[in-house]
């Protein structure tokens, strides 16, 4: 199991070549990364009998492409993917498809606050709490005022019995553009947050913390 950057990786160093984890930051380093992976497995890469994939909606149609060239020509596939998160993406043809009804990643009264104002219903959420209502504040204030009142809801969520590791401020835009970005604790918790560095391994390094400060932009779900 391998997310498909991993598979490149492990391609391409299979075949003598480097990946430069210094360079992870840089989006031409992966498109790079998916072309050398592509020129490999056009001279001859591995013939795979089965190939599933998880996510499917998050899936390139170019990675498709690359790992189709690195299946059998009876290879079996299985496409799961959640089609309300990307509307009108559709899986390959062939391959044999799982439509998610249920799922565990948020609990259903986040789930349900999610789903009014919309015109589609949401697959139903399996968690083992009910969670918090949603609460919404106006977003055109100074980021100062932005911060405000970031302390009293983190008190809030401890008091409640999470735990500080546990807990996530999470910024919908790249992460230098966060209100966050250049704070270094929220109410006393010191912030844990990515350093821009990976370990040889490929691994993100993060500063130590309590609570996580992150983006959600290169990443769904």
């Amino acid at each position: 199991m391998d997310t498909f950057h991993g598979f490149c990786r492990e391609l391409l160093e299979s075949r003598g070549g480097t990946f430069d984890t210094a360079r992870a930051h840089e989006p031409a380093f992966w498109r790079e990364v998916e072309q050398q992976a592509s020129d490999l497995v056009l001279d001859g890469g591995p013939a795979f009998e089965t190939l599933v994939v998880d996510e499917g909606q998050d899936f390139e149609p170019e990675w498709f492409e690359i790992l189709r060239m690195c299946l059998a020509d009876d290879a079996e596939i299985l496409w799961v993917e959640d089609p309300a998160a990307e509307p009108g993406r559709q899986g390959p043809g062939r391959a044999a498809g799982v439509r998610h009804l249920s799922h565990r990643r948020e609990p259903p009264l986040a789930a349900h606050g999610g789903a009014r104002g919309t015109d589609h219903a949401r697959c139903q959420a399996h968690v083992n709490h009910m969670g918090k209502r949603d609460g919404q504040r106006p977003a055109d204030r100074a980021p100062d005022e932005q911060r405000e009142p970031a302390p009293e809801r983190l008190f809030t969520l401890i008091e409640s019995s999470y735990e500080p590791n546990n807990i996530v401020v999470l910024t919908v835009h790249g992460f230098h553009n966060s209100y966050f970005s250049d704070a270094r604790s929220i109410g006393g918790c010191p912030i844990r947050r990515f350093t821009g560095r990976y370990t040889d391994e490929g691994q993100q390094i993060y500063t130590a913390g309590r609570v996580c400060s992150d983006s959600g932009y290169p990443s769904r779900g």
